[in-house]
Protein backbone atom coordinates (compact mmCIF):
# COMPACT_ATOMS: atom_id res chain seq x y z
CA UNK A 1 0.00 0.00 0.00
CA UNK A 2 1.36 3.40 -0.98
CA UNK A 3 1.58 5.91 1.86
CA UNK A 4 2.43 9.50 0.99
CA UNK A 5 4.37 11.34 3.71
CA UNK A 6 3.51 15.04 3.62
CA UNK A 7 5.43 17.55 5.70
CA UNK A 8 6.44 21.19 5.93
CA UNK A 9 9.52 22.69 7.56
CA UNK A 10 12.59 21.01 9.06
CA UNK A 11 10.86 19.33 12.02
CA UNK A 12 8.16 17.83 9.81
CA UNK A 13 10.81 16.66 7.38
CA UNK A 14 12.71 14.86 10.15
CA UNK A 15 9.50 13.22 11.35
CA UNK A 16 8.57 12.09 7.83
CA UNK A 17 12.05 10.71 7.28
CA UNK A 18 11.82 8.63 10.46
CA UNK A 19 8.37 7.38 9.44
CA UNK A 20 9.75 6.40 6.03
CA UNK A 21 12.19 4.06 7.77
CA UNK A 22 9.90 2.84 10.57
CA UNK A 23 6.57 2.12 8.85
CA UNK A 24 7.80 -0.75 6.62
CA UNK A 25 9.32 -2.42 9.69
CA UNK A 26 5.99 -2.62 11.50
CA UNK A 27 3.80 -2.87 8.38
CA UNK A 28 5.72 -4.74 5.67
CA UNK A 29 3.05 -4.00 3.03
CA UNK A 30 3.59 -0.23 3.32
CA UNK A 31 5.55 1.59 0.63
CA UNK A 32 6.13 5.14 1.91
CA UNK A 33 6.77 8.00 -0.49
CA UNK A 34 9.10 10.66 0.93
CA UNK A 35 9.90 13.25 -1.73
CA UNK A 36 13.52 14.08 -0.77
CA UNK A 37 14.49 10.40 -1.15
CA UNK A 38 12.01 9.19 -3.73
CA UNK A 39 12.26 11.89 -6.40
CA UNK A 40 15.46 11.73 -8.42
CA UNK A 41 17.58 14.86 -8.76
CA UNK A 42 16.81 16.69 -11.98
CA UNK A 43 13.29 15.26 -12.20
CA UNK A 44 10.21 17.37 -12.72
CA UNK A 45 9.19 17.13 -9.11
CA UNK A 46 5.69 18.62 -9.49
CA UNK A 47 4.72 15.97 -12.06
CA UNK A 48 6.12 13.13 -9.94
CA UNK A 49 4.54 14.49 -6.77
CA UNK A 50 1.13 14.74 -8.46
CA UNK A 51 1.40 11.17 -9.74
CA UNK A 52 2.44 9.86 -6.31
CA UNK A 53 -0.48 11.64 -4.66
CA UNK A 54 -2.84 9.95 -7.12
CA UNK A 55 -1.31 6.50 -6.49
CA UNK A 56 -1.30 6.80 -2.71
CA UNK A 57 -4.11 5.18 -0.75
CA UNK A 58 -3.14 7.10 2.38
CA UNK A 59 -1.45 10.36 3.23
CA UNK A 60 0.19 10.91 6.58
CA UNK A 61 0.34 14.65 7.27
CA UNK A 62 3.30 15.33 9.56
CA UNK A 63 1.95 18.44 11.23
CA UNK A 64 4.12 20.68 13.39
CA UNK A 65 3.67 24.27 14.51
CA UNK A 66 5.65 25.40 11.48
CA UNK A 67 3.58 23.44 8.95
CA UNK A 68 0.08 23.60 10.38
CA UNK A 69 -1.36 26.11 7.92
CA UNK A 70 1.05 25.82 5.02
CA UNK A 71 -0.80 25.83 1.69
CA UNK A 72 1.20 22.89 0.34
CA UNK A 73 0.11 20.62 3.21
CA UNK A 74 -3.51 21.56 2.53
CA UNK A 75 -3.02 20.89 -1.20
CA UNK A 76 -1.60 17.41 -0.55
CA UNK A 77 -4.39 16.56 1.91
CA UNK A 78 -7.04 17.72 -0.56
CA UNK A 79 -5.49 15.84 -3.45
CA UNK A 80 -5.49 12.48 -1.69
CA UNK A 81 -8.81 12.97 0.12
CA UNK A 82 -10.67 12.57 -3.19
CA UNK A 83 -9.62 8.90 -3.47
CA UNK A 84 -7.80 7.94 -0.28
CA UNK A 85 -7.56 8.59 3.44
CA UNK A 86 -5.84 11.43 5.26
CA UNK A 87 -4.23 10.85 8.65
CA UNK A 88 -2.99 14.02 10.38
CA UNK A 89 -0.09 13.21 12.71
CA UNK A 90 0.36 15.96 15.31
CA UNK A 91 3.87 16.57 16.62
CA UNK A 92 3.91 19.16 19.44
CA UNK A 93 0.53 20.39 18.17
CA UNK A 94 -2.78 20.04 20.00
CA UNK A 95 -5.81 18.71 18.14
CA UNK A 96 -7.64 21.93 19.04
CA UNK A 97 -5.22 23.82 16.79
CA UNK A 98 -6.82 22.14 13.77
CA UNK A 99 -10.14 23.86 14.46
CA UNK A 100 -11.41 26.45 12.01
CA UNK A 101 -9.50 24.89 9.13
CA UNK A 102 -9.96 22.15 6.54
CA UNK A 103 -7.89 19.63 8.50
CA UNK A 104 -10.38 19.78 11.36
CA UNK A 105 -12.57 17.18 9.60
CA UNK A 106 -9.97 14.41 10.01
CA UNK A 107 -9.47 12.34 13.16
CA UNK A 108 -5.93 13.28 14.15
CA UNK A 109 -3.20 11.24 15.85
CA UNK A 110 -1.12 12.89 18.54
CA UNK A 111 2.51 11.74 18.48
CA UNK A 112 3.01 9.31 21.35
CA UNK A 113 3.25 5.57 21.92
CA UNK A 114 -0.42 4.68 22.40
CA UNK A 115 -1.69 6.97 19.66
CA UNK A 116 0.95 5.73 17.20
CA UNK A 117 -0.07 2.17 17.95
CA UNK A 118 -3.69 3.08 17.19
CA UNK A 119 -2.57 4.69 13.92
CA UNK A 120 -0.65 1.57 12.91
CA UNK A 121 -3.69 -0.56 13.74
CA UNK A 122 -5.84 1.69 11.54
CA UNK A 123 -3.37 1.34 8.65
CA UNK A 124 -3.26 -2.41 9.24
CA UNK A 125 -7.03 -2.60 8.73
CA UNK A 126 -6.88 -1.04 5.26
CA UNK A 127 -8.12 -3.45 2.55
CA UNK A 128 -4.84 -3.37 0.59
CA UNK A 129 -2.71 -4.34 3.59
CA UNK A 130 -1.50 -7.88 4.20
CA UNK A 131 -2.32 -9.10 7.70
CA UNK A 132 0.41 -8.44 10.25
CA UNK A 133 0.48 -9.95 13.72
CA UNK A 134 -0.31 -7.69 16.63
CA UNK A 135 2.97 -8.84 18.27
CA UNK A 136 4.91 -7.39 15.32
CA UNK A 137 3.13 -4.05 15.74
CA UNK A 138 3.98 -3.72 19.41
CA UNK A 139 7.69 -4.50 19.08
CA UNK A 140 8.31 -2.12 16.12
Amino acid sequence: MKVFLAYGGPTGKQLAEQLRQWLPKVLPGVKPHFAPWDIAKGSRWRDILGAELQRSAVTLLCLTRESLRRPWILYEAGSVSQHGDVFPLLFAVAAAQLSDGPLEQYQATEFGHDEMLRLVHALRERPAMPRVSVARLTRG
